[in-house]
């Protein structure tokens, strides 16, 4: 039976079962890379499923994240724009975003994120110590994969250990898509907006060697940045750095348990792990769609096909990783992929300001954990795991060693 069109799109990220997804993509791109979709919120609108198609969505000026975030409009999320959001400079359209951005880059460098890996390793290996304490059975994925991105970032804004509990609570349902209403996101941001307008508070006063300190006395914010786009930063550094990171972190775990020999390979050739990281965040995404919809200030024609001024397109990144016109056998996972580059972390002016922090992390935790752990064995496995591999990571790896 035809997909029909226009399409119904899930209602939420985490309740989205892979094989059905990918099959309907796929016929929808051999209809047309742009089709027409019913959102869960705000009606209908487009969205992009080929690869190039997407990343035109993504680099084209025309669309603007700016406008979808002022009203109702085509969306997978309850909300995206306007209260009760903070400020943030992801909200913004070029030239702004583009100089907020630069400022806040200015500070997490390559360089800056590869002096964070000996803090990285360290955090990596009292988790793996603690979990070997404990003995098996072992959860990979609440014991390690969700805790390591949460410290690393704690150490990189310089949040104090004691402090994690207060604002990780109100990050995770936000991260996860899991708000239940608009008034339970309002009062989510708004808790966590206050902590970090009381750690600002404190950068300023006391500064120490972070990335939130830096950027509080960096000279440049006072014409760019408001105290509360200051404020909302960290929420989206957070957010952003916490869930997605450990999400992929997880798939990646899930993947190796589940598959003895990929483990054994990567074990046996560490040197292999960059390259089979791309190919994995290729394959196993973090989320439906990881970005938000855009509204066409103008007419815009992308190949045969033209979205109207006002209208609302998605571009779904999932769907052109897995196009087979850039990337052949796309369904297989092949960790020596010579091809097109993912757009897992997005594409131009809003790619992920975090991918390198990412990768650095992701590496040094599946390395650690190919050294220390000859075998991870799954407990109970479930023939059906991957039907599940768009989930924003698996809530549980259970193994023993």
């Amino acid at each position: 039976m035809a997909v029909p069109v226009p399409y119904p799109l899930p209602l939420r990220q985490d309740e989205v079962l892979a094989p059905p997804l990918e099959r309907d993509f796929a016929e929808l791109r051999s209809i047309s890379p742009l089709v027409r979709a019913t959102f869960p919120f705000g009606g209908e609108g487009w969205i992009a499923l080929g690869y190039k198609e997407v990343k035109a969505v993504l680099s084209d000026s025309r669309f603007s994240l700016a406008e979808a975030m002022r009203g109702d409009h085509p969306r997978i999320r309850i909300t995206e724009g306007g209260p009760p959001f903070p400020p943030s400079f992801t909200q913004l359209d070029p030239p702004e975003h583009t100089k907020q951005r630069g400022v806040l880059m200015k500070h997490l460098t390559v360089k800056r994120v590869r002096a964070l890996r000996p803090a990285i390793e360290k955090i990596v290996g009292e988790q793996l110590d603690a979990i070997e304490r404990k003995g098996p059975p072992a959860d990979f994925a609440t014991d390690f994969a969700q805790d390591i991105p949460v410290r690393v970032l704690c150490h990189l804004l310089g949040v104090p250990a004691t402090e994690r509990a207060r604002f990780l609570a109100d990050a995770s349902p936000l991260a996860n898509s899991r708000v239940v209403d608009v008034e339970e996101a309002a009062r989510l941001f708004a808790s966590l907006t206050e902590y970090f307008g009381e750690l600002v508070a404190r950068k300023r006063a006391h500064p120490t060697d972070d990335l939130l300190s830096a950027l509080v006395h960096d000279t440049e914010l006072g014409g760019l940045w408001t105290t509360e786009e200051l404020h909302g930063v960290g929420v989206v550094l957070l957010i952003a750095g916490h869930d997605a990171t450990a999400a992929i972190l997880g798939g990646i775990l899930r993947w190796l348990v589940h598959q003895p020999h990929t483990y054994a390979s990567l074990r046996d050739e560490p040197e292999m792990i960059p390259k089979a990281f791309e190919e994995f965040v290729r394959f196993l995404p973090a989320g439906l769609a990881g970005t938000r919809s855009r509204i066409a200030m103008e007419d815009v024609t992308i190949g045969d096909v033209t979205i109207a001024a006002g209208e609302a397109v998605l571009p779904i990144v999932h769907a052109a990783n897995f196009d087979e016109s850039e990337f052949a056998h796309a369904g297989e996972l092949d960790l020596n992929r010579s091809a097109s580059p993912h757009v897992a972390f997005g594409h131009g002016a809003h790619s992920c300001v975090g991918s390198q922090l990412a990768r650095v992390e992701i590496d040094v935790a599946v390395r650690a954990t190919l050294q220390r752990f000859e075998r991870l064995v799954a407990v109970d496995p479930d023939p059906e795991w991957r039907q599940q591999i768009l989930l924003r990571g698996p809530k549980s790896i259970p193994v023993t060693w």
